[in-house]
């Protein structure tokens, strides 16, 4: 026991360097909480968004963004900035990655999808879920995977 400490404080003195320990253990061989989302940079040339049955096609023609089939002008500012967003993705933390993703409402008859082309390529496909807790962050996940991120941005606002 060491000199001058009684056995109660030593017990404690103990439990508090394995508790220690054992988070240094955790950060260095665990998974981190901040999971790594490229940022893309292309030029964005089109954009869908599939909301349930409901499906909306954006198509950039010059410098202005067109909607749907029937070629309605769309505001370039907002469009560009959700394309922004969803290029440039803050993530916060992983919630989960249990494939459960009811609470966050990120199952695919229920997420909202976006996806964002330069030409025929892909760039990048995301499903959004629900708003955070503090209406300031969205929940997302990428299609075929199983974590859930808590992102920097209400996404969840795109509904159409």
């Amino acid at each position: 026991m060491i000199q001058g400490l009684s056995r109660r404080k030593t017990v404690y003195l103990i439990l508090i360097a394995l508790l220690l320990a054992v988070l240094v253990l955790q950060q260095f061989l665990g998974r981190t909480a901040l999971p790594k989302i490229p940022v893309i940079e292309a030029d964005v040339s089109a954009m869908t968004i599939v909301d349930g049955e409901r499906s909306l096609e954006l198509r950039k023609n010059g410098g202005e963004w067109l909607i749907g089939a029937e070629n309605y002008p769309g505001n370039a500012d907002r469009i560009e900035n959700l394309t922004e967003k969803i290029l440039r993705l803050q993530p916060l933390e992983q919630v989960s990655s249990s494939g459960f993703f009811r609470p966050y409402s990120l199952d695919e008859e229920e997420a909202i999808r976006v996806t964002i082309y330069s030409g025929t390529e892909e760039l990048r496909s995301v499903l959004i879920g629900k708003a955070g807790t503090t209406g300031r962050q969205s929940y997302i996940r990428f299609p075929g995977k199983n974590e859930v991120i808590l992102v920097a941005e209400n996404l969840s606002l795109i509904h159409i």
